[in-house]
């Protein structure tokens, strides 16, 4: 995989209890996994597809992730650019690129995994949660966002809920990134929260934007 000036895979994994962070880190960061084409959508690349408003989709998902937390990794296919949307990697928006082309969600969440546990190896250790936010989601509200971050800690999960759907996105405690890191192929997340129930909070919100993406040409904008 490559990003923004890192690569590789941590030796060790420091403990989440570990973690000392100045008042202005935020400990919480977003991964939009955007590598894949949906099948569904054609021979478009749903990623540009414009919404009502002109935004194109990736760019407007990008945008809603900010209001969880500024901190975003957006995980995008190799030789792809975040130009290619009219954006730039930032101090608040990096790039991780694949190494091989997969639409598979789990080789984007695993990789995504691997390089945060280097991240906060070596130089981030107030980072003590991760949301999973997929690359079609637009139309998640702010206080939806401002209610699942305010729930993240190292040792939680948590998943929003709209009429008992669950939805995304799905917060990820640091206690748990070395299990998304053995992700492979179609999994997400579905397996870790089955297997640590205990730790599931679910918050149930008014907002169909969770339960809501773009999966053909057909779908609202």
């Amino acid at each position: 995989m490559r990003s923004s000036g890192q690569s590789g895979t941590p030796a060790s994994t420091p403990s989440c209890e570990d973690g000392r962070h100045p008042s202005h880190a935020t400990p919480l960061i977003c991964v939009v996994a955007a590598a894949g084409r949906s099948r569904r959508f054609g021979a478009a690349d749903k990623r540009h597809a414009r919404l009502k408003d002109g935004r194109r989709l990736l760019a407007a998902s990008l945008a809603a992730a900010a209001e969880l937390t500024p901190r975003r990794l957006v995980v995008l296919g190799p030789g792809e650019s975040l130009a290619d949307w009219a954006l730039a990697p930032s101090a608040s928006l990096e790039l991780l690129s694949l190494e091989r082309p997969s639409d598979a969600l789990g080789d984007s969440l695993s990789a995504a995994f691997r390089w945060l546990l280097q991240q906060r190896q070596q130089q981030r250790p107030e980072l003590t949660a991760a949301a999973v936010w997929l690359g079609d989601m637009a139309w998640i509200s702010a206080p939806t966002c401002r209610r699942l971050a305010a729930s993240a800690r190292a040792d939680r999960l948590v998943r929003p809920r709209f009429h008992g759907q669950p939805g995304h996105p799905v917060i990820v405690g640091c206690d748990f990134w070395p299990e998304m890191t053995q992700l492979h192929a179609q999994d997400g997340a579905r397996a870790l929260l089955h297997r640590h129930r205990q730790a599931l909070l679910e918050i149930d919100v008014d907002d169909p934007g969770v339960v809501r993406d773009l999966d053909t040409p057909e779908d609202p904008r």
